[in-house]
């Protein structure tokens, strides 16, 4: 049976511009490949802004009802090992401004505009930023902060009242007043975890907007906001539905986390760092070695996203050229395709324009040698979309069926 390496490049379409990354960056690599092999499109209409978690989890042939939540995920990827009965939330560092207006009776603290859902991805000062909030109880409720790469963290709250049914207080668009955390059932523990959140963000705000390291930051960092509520479910293991050995090779918590909960070997790389600085030949060079004794070796890329969010198109252009010499490049030299399925595919687009993750469409290439190729010229979505659509579902089905 073949091995199956499937590249996953994180956001890498783009979402309704004109001339895409893919059209316009200069990729040989994956080009040839779109000539020599099948190519087509994936279709992922999981939801309207689909997450990345989410989307691998589908990828590797999951279904939605089993997806344990980006919060659980997130935090097994940092390794914690969260309590069955913990509610586990995705957060960001971030910044906000006051709107200046009279309080309004029950609101928990002033009126908030967010100004940077990442709090410029800037660095400086994080580490004690969140030790001064890593543990506050609000009336029972312990919440706690367990920063993560960059910006990112995660809370947790160990307690049986704490609820799943909830949204979070983070609207996805800047320049707009942030909302409180709101149930989305009527009961108890709903409510008392949204109350319990909405103290807690705003007891956050007044230690952060005046601490020491936030005079040392170009940009405060000055709030939290957190979406994505998971806990523990069980989930089978990739051996259990695939059938398949696996590994994940990323510097993304959130892929660490699916690789860890459906028991793949994630190695931890300390420079694999998903950012713009990875080092793209330690990850693959790592995930060629994993593939010496794995069915499957998932090999991420998370800046081609990041790029996207960020709105920089000629970043994310340099990305993926550097992708295709860095990685694909050591793929054409040293991989077996007698041996082998590649996959080149993507979890979701994501737009240069809004910086939003969106439903749609994600070319794709799967090689191996005797393939049957269907005469895509070169990889991108005008091309790709003349070969077969198939369902984000249908992925792991399809890449087994040519072991």
């Amino acid at each position: 049976m073949k091995k199956i390496l499937m590249l996953i490049l994180d956001g890498m379409p783009d979402a309704k511009e004109r001339d895409t990354t893919l059209e316009i960056a200069k990729i040989d690599n994956l080009n040839k490949l779109a000539s020599d092999g099948l190519c087509g499109m994936i279709e992922n209409n999981i939801n309207e802004h689909p997450g990345s978690g989410e989307s691998h989890f589908h990828l590797l042939g999951y279904e939605q009802d089993e997806y344990p939540g980006r919060g659980y995920a997130e935090a097994i990827g940092i390794g914690i090992q969260p309590k069955t009965d913990e509610l586990c939330l995705r957060a960001n560092f971030a910044t906000v401004s006051e709107k200046v207006e009279e309080k309004a009776e029950g609101q928990f603290g002033p009126k908030l505009i967010l100004k940077d859902r990442r709090a410029a991805r800037e660095t400086t000062g994080l580490k004690e930023l969140a030790q001064s909030i890593s543990e506050i109880n609000i009336e029972g409720m312990t919440v706690r902060l367990h920063k993560s790469l960059g910006h990112r963290a995660v809370l947790t709250i160990n307690n049986v009242e704490s609820s799943l049914n909830i949204i979070g207080n983070d609207p996805h668009k800047i320049n707009v007043e942030v909302p409180e955390v709101k149930p989305t059932s009527n009961d108890n523990k709903a409510a008392k975890t949204v109350a319990t959140l909405n103290k807690w963000s705003n007891e956050v705000y007044k230690i952060l907007k005046d601490h020491k390291a936030n005079t040392e930051r170009k940009v405060p960092a000055n709030y939290v906001i957190f979406r994505g509520p998971g806990k523990y479910k069980y989930v089978k293991t990739l051996k259990e539905k695939q059938g398949l050995d696996g590994a994940v090779v990323a510097g993304s918590p959130i892929v660490k986390g699916i690789g860890k909960i459906l028991d793949m070997e994630v190695p931890d790389l300390h420079t694999a760092t998903a950012d713009y600085n990875t080092d793209l030949r330690d990850k693959t060079l790592k995930a060629l070695e994993l593939l010496e004794k794995k069915d499957l070796v998932l090999l991420h890329v998370k800046a081609t996203d990041i790029a996207a969010h960020d709105k920089n198109p000629e970043m994310k252009k340099a990305m993926v050229e550097k992708v295709d010499r860095e990685v694909l490049g050591r793929i054409l030299e040293y991989v077996d395709f007698n041996k082998t399925v590649l996959a080149v595919v993507a979890d979701h687009p994501t737009s240069l324009e809004t910086g939003d993750h969106e439903a749609g469409f994600i070319p794709f290439i799967f090689y191996t040698l005797g393939i049957e190729k269907n005469n895509i010229e070169s990889y991108n979505e005008k091309q790709c979309k003349n070969g077969p659509i198939i369902s984000m579902d249908g992925v792991m089905e399809k890449l087994i069926s040519l072991r």
